[in-house]
């Protein structure tokens, strides 16, 4: 026999340890994943930035173009895990996006979100 099976289902605060390797599921919770999504094999969309300058701010809002002609996004910087997260979470995605990843899907850092005044 194999060894013990954990569930898959986690705590909000084990997901938010490591925001890239969890997602989270209306009406189900926090689902564990061995390890961040695989990232696309064999090519490169983009070679662009898709990370911040050094030293930004963890939690700090910035602005990324999608690609496809998608409507740029505000994301939120993860610094621990050189990861974006969407400032609102659904639809059964990650809870934080690796810059590899990213990149590698053809998105494209801007900038910092200028704040109002």
């Amino acid at each position: 026999m194999g060894g013990v099976m954990t569930s898959p289902f986690v705590s909000r605060s084990e997901a938010h340890q490591k925001m890239t390797h969890h997602q989270y599921m209306d009406g189900i919770g926090y689902v564990a994943h061995s390890g961040p999504p695989e990232l696309p094999l064999g090519r490169v969309v983009s070679s662009k930035n898709c990370a911040p300058p050094p030293g930004a701010k963890d939690g700090s809002a910035h602005l990324l173009k999608p690609p496809g002609g998608h409507p740029d996004m505000i994301m939120l910087w993860v610094a621990a895990e050189n990861a974006w997260r969407p400032t609102h979470p659904g639809k059964g995605n990650r809870l934080a996006w690796s810059t590899d990843h990213l990149m590698r899907s053809g998105w494209e850092y801007l900038g910092p979100v200028k704040k109002k005044r």
